[in-house]
């Protein structure tokens, strides 16, 4: 998540077989033995790496991140939104207002049998075509082969080079329920880390298409920067 993998995304396990993968948001892979996995169904919480929100940060200059619809008090620590919702405010909720700059790293898991990574993609792209928010990094399962992954990829996309690993805090102490992105005091250790058993990709709305480009390439794939996607005349490579 934008911070975390809220209540209705993941659990991890040690050395378990991921179940039949049928529904949108199904795990498809066997890890190996005492390996740590994303499952969903359980509570869970993992919150991004730093270097991610850093690159978004980046982005969004001289702005910074106005909203995290899918976070907790304890993420936001870590991300800095200027608002955030958790799973209790629930961002999907249509009352809840998307505005300015958004970091989205949404839940695995499924709602209704919809994906929720899909369902936060679906609107965030509604609120950016309405205007409503001014641009969006969403850190995404790069989910070739899934439907709502089909609509990901008619905007600017980085695959990301490496499994991303997530981050789980050790110790909450003092943490507050802030659903609307009151002030957070909290005395945090950061402990363990998992290896997504997916790979990731980071999407952007927006007109900083350049900027995001030079940014995320650092860390991934950029289709459109490939020397065979220049234009004739261009400096890439190609075929004789």
């Amino acid at each position: 998540m934008s911070g975390a993998l809220v209540s209705e995304c993941v659990a991890v396990v040690e050395g378990c077989h991921a179940p039949d993968a049928g529904g949108e948001g199904g795990v498809d892979l066997i890890p190996a033995p005492g390996r740590p996995v994303f499952l969903e169904t359980r509570s869970c919480e993992w919150y991004t790496p730093d270097f991610v929100l850093g690159l978004a940060r980046e982005v969004f200059a001289p702005g910074s991140i106005d909203l995290d619809p899918c976070s907790t008090p304890a993420a936001n620590l870590r991300v800095l939104a200027a608002k955030f919702y958790d799973a209790a405010a629930d961002g999907l909720d249509e009352r809840n207002v998307w505005r300015g700059n958004v970091f989205l790293n949404p839940p695995f898991g499924t709602r209704e049998g919809q994906s929720l990574q899909g369902l936060f993609f679906e609107r965030c792209v509604r609120e950016y075509r309405q205007g409503r928010i001014t641009q969006a990094v969403a850190l995404l399962k790069a989910g070739l082969g899934y439907k709502w992954f089909r609509a990901v990829l008619e905007w600017p996309v980085c695959f990301v080079h490496e499994r991303l690993a997530f981050v789980k805090p050790s110790t909450t102490h003092g943490v507050q329920s802030a659903a609307e992105g009151e002030a957070v005091t909290a005395s945090m250790t950061w402990g363990a880390r998992v290896q997504n058993p997916h790979g990731s990709v980071v999407v952007y709305l927006g007109p900083a298409v350049q900027s995001f480009a030079a940014v995320f390439s650092r860390i991934g794939s950029v289709p459109g920067l490939n020397g065979w996607a220049l234009p004739p005349g261009g400096s890439g490579g190609g075929g004789s």
